[in-house]
């Protein structure tokens, strides 16, 4: 689960104060003294999934007001798609500022999306599938209903999750953001390991799915759908020279639109080579429906179990939900402890995501030093230090993979253990002569990272396991 606080306008910046001017838009007095501030939510989420906001990231903000309870029509009559953006500072801004209605009886309806919308309505958000699956947004939505300058939740259609200490001390409108589409993760494997076979994946695609659409909000606000258009296949590897066993492959995590898979008849299609074992190679060819259909906020993770024979070959389905109020740590579950035959073990995979090919969350080297896992994945678990890095980086074997279009590198321990590293650069929580250091795993050293105004640079963040 993943919190951030947005002070949009801060009243002390703009040297607001409690007895300020009022003003009148249409016929609603408007109390400068209370600018609208925002406070954010964003469910526990899972590897390439939106876990925080950075520098630059911009919200549309949509605003009805109302005189009296919303009507199941909605305007952009107080704000009509507001950027606002998130600064180097960590705060947000936008122009121009707004305030809460000081008449309890005048009501503001929200909705809420990132990334920016396009859209000319404030019901609908359009996206298209991008095919280079490591650059794919995450849009979020959120909407809340008839809430005014006593009760600034109204009635938080999508949760009204904050932080309570901030929400008690500035009565912010607290916006829950969802998720829009469905996530769906793609592993292969053998259905079992044969004595001296060994099987190569050639080609994999996902066929006949919908690759672009518009997202509409209802009129009442209290959920949303898909109208979908335009047809498209995927490539979700080609000439892969991996050697499949009976462990699980990963081979895709993509961002999909919600769709009956049934409209188009959607099928994954897939060519592997085997030994035989009276010697030469066998190519087999087979194509796979994918059964069902694909809704908004699930997770989909198949596993097409290969085997010597195309007439066993299945695809076992797992579904499970994206937005869990049962489970809110969702994606901050604790990695594996990795023996790399080291003084610790390390962590499977960056804070952040569940994926060791993807990377976490971002840190600055401030927020890096005083950075603690003990609420998310237990106190067991904190930065490496300067040795530790050290250690990994001179004892292990580094070498760097292609995965998705994406450099990764492996660090093979001495005891032939491997984990994954997504980025090159990591901060090391060490200071010699003021100066923040980095351990940068394709160079294979601790380097100084003394350049002026490099403690504000952002990196993520492997854990070390100490128990």
């Amino acid at each position: 689960m993943k919190l951030s606080k947005l002070f949009i306008a801060g009243l002390a910046i703009f040297g607001f104060t409690a007895c300020s001017e009022e003003t009148e838009i249409g016929s609603s007095k408007i109390d400068t003294g209370n600018v609208i501030s925002v406070s954010t939510y964003i469910p526990g989420t899972r590897a390439m999934d939106k876990t925080s906001f950075v520098e630059g990231d911009v919200l549309s903000l949509y605003s009805c007001l109302t005189t009296g309870n919303y009507g199941n029509s909605f305007t952009g009559n107080f704000m009509n798609n507001v950027e606002v953006t998130r600064t180097s500072g960590g705060d947000w801004t936008y122009s121009p500022l707004m305030a809460w209605p000081t008449d309890a009886n005048e009501h503001l309806s929200f909705i809420a999306y990132y990334p920016k919308n396009t859209s000319s309505t404030p019901m609908e958000y359009s996206y298209t599938v991008n095919d280079n699956f490591t650059e794919q947004n995450d849009p979020l939505w959120c909407t809340i209903k008839d809430a005014s300058i006593n009760d600034r939740n109204g009635t938080a259609v999508n949760g009204n999750e904050s932080d309570a200490a901030f929400e008690a001390t500035s009565g912010a409108l607290n916006l829950k953001f969802k998720h829009m589409l469905s996530k769906v993760n793609v592993k292969v494997k053998l259905a079992s390991n044969y004595s001296g076979i060994t099987c190569k994946l050639n080609d994999l695609t996902l066929n006949d799915v919908y690759s672009s659409g518009k997202f509409i909000i209802a009129n009442d606000l209290s959920s949303g759908y898909w109208s979908t258009s335009a047809s498209k296949s995927f490539t979700l590897t080609s000439g892969a020279e991996d050697v499949l066993s009976s462990t699980e492959y990963d081979v895709a995590e993509m961002l999909m639109i919600p769709q009956a898979l049934s409209d188009l008849g959607a099928y994954f299609y897939i060519r592997y080579t085997h030994t035989l074992a009276e010697g030469g190679e066998k190519t087999v060819t087979k194509t796979i429906y994918i059964p069902n259909k694909w809704e908004i906020g699930k997770v989909y993770n198949y596993v097409i179990n290969l085997s010597l024979d195309v007439n066993t070959i299945s695809l076992s389905t797992e579904v499970n939900n994206w937005d869990s109020t049962e489970n809110p740590n969702i994606g901050t579950k604790a990695a594996d402890p990795v023996d790399l035959g080291l003084s610790v073990k390390w962590a499977s995979y960056d804070f952040g995501t569940v994926s060791p090919y993807d990377d976490g969350p971002r840190y600055d080297f401030n927020d890096s030093k005083r950075f603690t896992f003990t609420y998310t994945w237990g106190s067991n678990w904190r930065i490496p230090t300067y040795k530790e890095w050290n250690e990994l980086i001179s004892k292990c074997k580094i070498t760097s993979m292609e995965k998705n279009g994406k450099t990764i590198y492996v660090v093979e321990g001495t005891n032939g253990n491997k984990i994954y590293f997504p980025s090159s650069l990591y901060w090391v929580p060490k200071i010699d002569r003021g100066e923040p250091y980095h351990a940068s795993i394709s160079e294979k050293k601790v380097n100084s990272n003394a350049a002026y105004g490099a403690e504000k640079r952002k990196h993520p963040i492997r854990p070390v396991y100490t128990k």
